[in-house]
């Protein structure tokens, strides 16, 4: 059945009949009672929904029987005419059954928090009014919190060990490998064609990044790893530094935020490329660690700032509430092997932005 209007909402469900919402009677026989909070939202979601499900009538007693939320959302939107579903029922204790049962059986459903928290991130994340889903952003985010927080179940993987037995790597530039919900990519940053083909027509909402510093870092151990691209000339890291932060703007939705973790000596390249790339800089946080690094300086660095602001274009959304220090104190990452691209961390910072 095609789609239409009636009364301004959208019909998307099956039904007998369009009904004069004035003929339809409540069943005077229904317990459940429908508080005016809970009309208000059933009506904002058949606003923006249409009808999803229609009005069932009761063909025997001309009573409605399930939808009695949606009837009176309806009221409360002023509509004049609803779908109606007009079922058959042999006996008065079989319509009043049903009638019990359209909303008992919700009841008895257990939800699996891990899932339902999934799916209201992605909402979340999206251009899609998250309050439809029946939850409030209240609701939304202490349920993503009490999620978030629950114990980690460790297993008995050993990266440290697996990360060792690497003799060749299969992974070649170019590569993407699709690990559940997400995408990883084995390419160049500073790329834009690298970053469209990893986001597949699709756009961050925020970007949290930590490119090199060029302090031309040199690993602890007896091989004296370096970091590739941490030692270049101040106009080739400028560069650099620009064409990965227009890669990470045009692969952003408008009022997307950014993270990016940096040097203070080269505070000003990082800032001045930021800016340049058409990026909004609001402020710079600082990542407080637990331990400091030994360096040949006065003063031994236990701390790393973090630029952060986000695309124009859009209001920019924050969950962080109103209690957000610029201060995370968070324990440092421990390292465990290096290479001359890439680092393995046994333990990584978890930060709630």
């Amino acid at each position: 059945m095609s789609e239409f209007t009636v009364s301004g909402v959208p019909v998307r469900c099956a039904y007998s009949d369009l009904a004069d919402i004035t003929t339809l009677v409540p069943n005077p026989q229904n317990p459940n009672q429908h508080p005016q909070k809970q009309i208000e939202l059933l009506a904002k979601i058949i606003k923006n929904q249409g009808w999803r499900a229609p009005i069932t009538v009761s063909t025997r007693s001309g009573f409605v029987v399930r939808g009695h939320g949606r009837l009176l959302a309806a009221q409360l939107l002023g509509v004049e005419q609803v779908p109606v579903d007009r079922q058959d029922y042999a006996t008065e204790a079989e319509e009043w059954a049903d009638l019990i049962a359209d909303n008992r059986i919700a009841e008895l459903s257990q939800i699996d928090e891990g899932l339902l928290a999934s799916l209201l991130t992605e909402i979340s994340i999206s251009d899609f009014d998250s309050c439809l889903t029946g939850f409030s952003d209240k609701q939304i985010d202490n349920l993503l919190a009490d999620f978030n927080i629950q114990e980690v179940k460790e297993d008995n993987f050993n990266p440290a060990a697996a990360a060792a037995e690497i003799k060749e790597p299969i992974t070649k530039p170019g590569d993407i490998w699709q690990l559940g919900r997400h995408r990883l990519m084995c390419g160049d940053a500073t790329l834009i064609s690298d970053m469209e083909r990893l986001m597949d027509g699709r756009l961050a909402s925020m970007v949290f990044t930590d490119p090199p510093y060029n302090v031309a870092y040199e690993g602890g151990t007896a091989d004296k790893l370096t970091i590739k691209n941490d030692n270049m000339s101040a106009d080739k890291f400028n560069q650099f530094l620009h064409d990965a932060f227009i890669s990470m703007f045009i692969a952003t939705e408008p009022g997307g935020a950014i993270y990016i973790c940096h040097a203070d000596s080269e505070g000003a390249n990082f800032r001045g490329s930021l800016l340049d790339a058409g990026w909004l800089l609001k402020q710079c946080l600082v990542w407080a660690k637990n331990q400091f690094v030994i360096g040949r300086q006065d003063y031994q660095w236990q701390h790393e700032p973090i630029l952060y602001g986000w695309k124009p274009g859009a209001a920019h959304r924050f969950y962080g509430g109103r209690k957000q220090g610029t201060v995370f104190e968070e324990a440092a990452p421990i390292i465990v092997r290096e290479d001359n691209d890439w680092r393995c961390l046994l333990l990584l910072p978890v930060f709630k932005v």
